[in-house]
This record gives structure tokens, C-alpha cells and sequence, in this order.
């Protein structure tokens, strides 16, 4: 509005000087005042396409700012989980490995194990038969020296042993078909066998009382 304050105040003087002059003078044309509606306004300089305020310029830069964060953290992210798997794979291959060799190393223990310990049976099982062998042979040795000597030793059929309250015929023959020499004779069985009544008894009337066979009266062994 202040620009249009020049033009009317001329206007207002053009129109003083008018009233003043003569009449037969040609009529002064009064300039009209314009209308402001009418009056075309001054192109006004473009306006760009979009104006950004700096509080959306911050948002947006915030916005990018924020994106990157994500996208990084998304990048590492996925680099750690692939770092993860890595290292998982990794150490999984690790654990067969060692596996492995335990159980390849198991196996060899193993087998020498085994082996030693069927050498050390092989080894005793030889030794134990050359000893059972041994002992067989000594066992035979004895006896064909005992069937040897029995050979050469005449049996009496009967023996007479002499005793205060009456003398004892004692069957020998019938006894040694019977018993083992050892019965009575111990380890010697062919020594002169020396008894008295403390040894005669017990073992006399005492192997009748068990096997219930034989005398056991006084008088059934001594005759006068």
C-alpha cells in the first residue's frame, strides 16, 4: 500500500490545479486512479520447487542417519553370525578329528592288549602243560617204582603179632587187597610197621568202628 501514496497525492494536486484555471481553457482530463484490483502486481521472483525447513532437513538427516545405523548393524551382524558358523564348523571339524584319533589310538591299545595278553596266556597255558606233564610223568615215575617194588615184595598172607593178653593173627592179604598201603604204613608202606596197644588200637578197632566191618571186642583179635 505505501507505494500507491506518491500516485494519489499527485493526483490530488493535478486536480487543485484544474479548479483554478480559466473556463475557457480545454477541459483537463482527470487521470483516473487505477483500480488496485486492475493494477497487474509485480512478477514475484520463482519459487523453488520445494522449500525445505530446516526441521525436516534434521528429520531427513536423522532418517539417513538412522538407516546407516541399521544397515551397519545389520552388516555386522550378519559378518558375526558368519564369523559364528566359521568358528561352530570349525570347532566341530576340530572334534572329529580329535575323535578320530582317540579311537585310532583306542584300537591300537587295544590290539596290542590283546595281543600281549594272548601271549602271556600262550605262555602260561605251555608252562601249565609242561608242568601237568612234569607232574604226570613224576606220578607215573612213582608208580611204576611202587608197582616195582610191590613186585619184589612178597605180601604174607598172615601176620602174627604178639600181645600179653593174647597174640593177634592179623589177615594181611585180605587187608591189602582192601586198603592202600598208606592206611597203615603211612609214607613208608613197605618199612617194617612197629604197634603197640596205644597205636594198635586206634588204628584198628578204630578204622572197624568207621567202617563198620571188622572186630572191636578185645577177644575178637586176642587168642590165647
Amino acid at each position: 500500500m505505501l507505494r500507491w501514496i506518491p500516485l494519489f497525492v499527485m493526483l490530488i494536486c493535478l486536480t487543485l490545479v484544474g479548479c483554478g484555471s480559466q473556463e475557457e481553457k480545454a477541459p483537463v482530463t482527470t487521470a483516473k486512479t487505477p483500480d488496485p484490483a486492475q493494477v497487474v502486481p509485480e512478477k514475484a521472483a520463482p519459487l523453488p520447487h520445494a522449500v525445505v525447513k530446516p526441521s525436516d532437513e534434521m528429520a531427513a538427516k536423522e532418517g539417513e542417519s538412522a538407516q546407516t545405523v541399521t544397515e551397519q548393524v545389520a552388516q555386522v551382524a550378519e559378518a558375526v553370525e558368519e564369523k559364528g558358523e566359521a568358528a561352530v564348523t570349525a570347532v566341530e571339524e576340530k572334534a572329529a578329528e580329535a575323535t578320530a584319533a582317540v579311537e585310532e589310538k583306542t584300537a591300537e591299545v587295544a590290539q596290542v592288549v590283546e595281543e600281549k595278553t594272548a601271549a602271556a596266556v600262550a605262555q602260561v597255558e605251555e608252562k601249565a602243560a609242561a608242568a601237568t606233564a612234569a607232574v604226570s610223568e613224576t606220578v607215573q615215575q612213582v608208580k611204576d617204582e611202587a608197582a616195582a617194588v610191590a613186585d619184589s615184595v612178597e605180601i604174607p598172607e598172615l601176620i602174627t603179632l604178639e600181645a600179653s593178653y593174647g597174640n593177634i593173627t592179623f589177615p594181611h592179604e585180605e587187608h591189602a587187597s582192601r586198603l592202600d598201603c598208606t592206611v597203615c604204613h603211612g609214607d613208608a608202606p613197605y618199612a617194617d610197621l612197629a604197634l603197640t596197644k596205644d597205636t594198635a588200637h586206634p588204628l584198628c578197632r578204630g578204622c572197624h568202628q568207621t567202617q563198620k566191618a571188622g572186630p572191636t571186642g578185645c577177644k575178637d583179635c586176642h587168642k590165647k
